[in-house]
């Protein structure tokens, strides 16, 4: 095959695709309706300093535009936000275990939610146990997790299992 007919069904040397760059930029019509989203403003309580990321144009009416944080709520439910630090303490404990399970089940007992978010909690740990190789912890992880499991079951009614 010769160069010029391979060139044709290949394309030119110059424009072979690389991952994660287009070849061409979108056509200006798609590129002008694409939407925009929009960074709050100074006076919504923004916590980035200095002037917005995206700037609005003049002409276009101001009601099109909406915010992307308006149905965000400034702070996370109390919940949330002690699961998450829980999370980072049982990541830490784990890290540098010393062979004590105590403050690794007291920060298991914390968890707040439904059991399946305890469930995931002990899965989690199990994970990062399993990253650090703490074997003693794994298998003590495992009858946390039975224990969790067991209780659930027991508390979803008649008892029986259901196929």
């Amino acid at each position: 095959m010769s160069d010029k007919a391979e060139e044709s069904a290949v394309g030119p040397k110059s424009q072979v695709k690389r991952s994660g760059k287009s070849i061409t930029p979108p056509p200006l019509k798609k590129r002008l309706s694409m939407p925009l989203l929009s960074v709050r403003e100074e006076g919504e309580g923004s916590s980035q300093p200095g002037a917005s990321a995206v700037s609005s144009e003049d002409d276009e009416p101001k009601g099109t535009a909406t915010s992307v944080w308006e149905d965000v709520p400034d702070q996370l439910p109390i919940p949330v936000k002690i699961n998450m630090e829980i999370k980072l303490q049982l990541k830490k404990e784990i890290r540098y275990f010393e062979g004590k399970y105590g403050k690794i089940l007291k920060l298991l007992e914390g968890v707040q939610g439904p059991p399946e978010v305890h469930k995931k909690f002990a899965v989690y740990a199990m994970k990062e146990a399993a990253k650090f190789k703490r074997e003693g912890l794994i298998s003590h992880l495992e009858k946390v997790l039975e224990k969790i499991e067991r209780d659930q079951f027991l508390n979803k009614g008649d008892g029986s299992p259901s196929f």
